[in-house]
C-alpha cells in the first residue's frame, strides 16, 4: 500500500490516476510508428514508478468492472484501508504450509539470519547498522541478500532457518506487512526479532510469538536472547504452534475459496490431480 500517512481520499485519487496512466501505455495502437514511440516513451517514463499506487488503482479498476470477485489481503490493516476505499476485502493471514518447514535436527550454528532483498535505503541502512553493532560481540550473522550471499529458497531456506537461532525482521517502509517472513521463520523454530510493526496480523503477539524492540535496541535484544536460550525456546515454541495450527495456510486458503464459492454466479471447479 502507499504511505499510510496520506489521507484516504488523496491516496485513492492518486491510485486511480496512476492506474489510468498504465492503461494508457497499453492502449496505444501498435500499427503506427509514432504511437509505438509514444508507447515506449510512456513505459520509460512510468516504468515501475509509484507501483504501490498502481496496485491499489488496478484492484479498484478491476473490481468496478466485475473482473475481481474476491480480494484477499494478508494484512488486517490493509484490509480495513481497502474497505474504506469501497473495495470489500477479505483478511487472509500468513501461516505456514508443510512445504515451508521441517525439523532437520541441525545444530543452530548461525546466531542471526537475514534473508531477502535489501529493497530500500531504509532497510539496507538498518541492516548495516545492526550488523555493525553486533560485530564487536562476535555474533555469527549470515546475510542472504543476493549481494554478499545468494538468496535462499525452498529446501536451502529451510536448512538455513533450521540453523538460525534468530531471524531478523526489518521492513522496507515503517508500515509494511512482513508477516510472510514470520511464517517462514516461526515454522522452522527460529526466533523472530523485529522492529515494531503495525498489527497486520493481530494473532502474532509481541513478547509471546516474537520479540519486538525499538531500532535503537534491536542489537541489545538479539544479544539477550542469544544468551537466554530457555526464554528463546519458549517464544519459539509458541510461535511454531501458532503458524502450524491456527494460522496454517490451508485454513487461510479455505477461507478465500469459501468466499469465492459464495459469490453469486461464480463457479469454482476443482481440477483433479493427475491419475486420480
Amino acid at each position: 500500500m502507499p504511505d499510510l500517512r496520506l489521507p484516504v481520499p488523496v491516496m485513492r485519487l492518486i491510485s486511480l490516476q496512476r492506474s489510468r496512466l498504465g492503461l494508457m501505455a497499453h492502449a496505444i495502437p501498435e500499427q503506427h510508428r509514432v504511437s509505438r514511440w509514444s508507447r515506449q516513451l510512456l513505459h520509460t517514463v512510468i516504468g515501475n514508478r509509484m507501483a504501490r499506487f498502481r496496485y491499489s488503482g488496478d484492484y479498484d479498476y478491476a473490481y468496478r468492472r466485475g473482473w475481481l470477485h474476491v480480494l484477499a489481503d494478508t494484512s488486517a490493516v490493509y484490509m480495513r484501508l481497502r474497505a474504506s476505499f469501497g473495495l470489500p476485502t477479505l483478511y487472509a493471514p500468513w501461516g505456514a504450509t508443510s512445504t515451508w518447514y521441517a525439523d532437520l535436527k541441525l545444530e543452530r550454528d548461525i546466531d542471526v539470519l537475514w534473508m531477502g532483498t535489501r529493497g530500500s535505503f531504509r532497510r539496507s541502512h538498518l541492516l548495516d547498522r545492526i550488523r555493525g553493532e553486533l560485530q564487536p560481540r562476535a555474533v555469527r550473522m549470515h546475510v542472504a541478500d543476493n549481494v554478499e550471499n545468494p538468496f535462499i529458497f525452498n529446501a536451502v531456506r529451510t536448512e538455513y532457518l533450521n540453523r538460525a537461532k534468530i531471524t531478523l525482521n526489518l521492513t522496507r517502509t515503517w508500515y509494511d506487512d512482513n508477516f510472510s517472513r514470520f511464517a517462514l521463520a516461526a515454522s522452522n523454530r527460529s526466533l523472530i526479532v523485529s522492529e515494531p510493526l503495525l498489527p497486520h496480523c493481530p494473532d502474532f503477539e509481541a513478547g509471546h510469538h516474537y520479540v519486538s524492540a525499538p531500532i535503537s535496541r534491536l542489537a541489545e535484544s538479539i544479544l539477550y536472547y542469544l544468551q537466554h536460550e530457555n526464554e528463546r525456546q519458549r517464544i519459539v515454541e509458541q510461535a511454531y504452534q501458532l503458524v502450524t495450527t491456527k494460522l496454517h495456510f490451508g485454513h487461510t486458503l479455505k477461507r478465500v475459496l469459501d468466499a469465492a464459492a459464495n459469490w453469486p454466479g461464480l463457479i469454482i471447479r476443482a481440477i483433479p490431480r493427475q491419475g486420480s
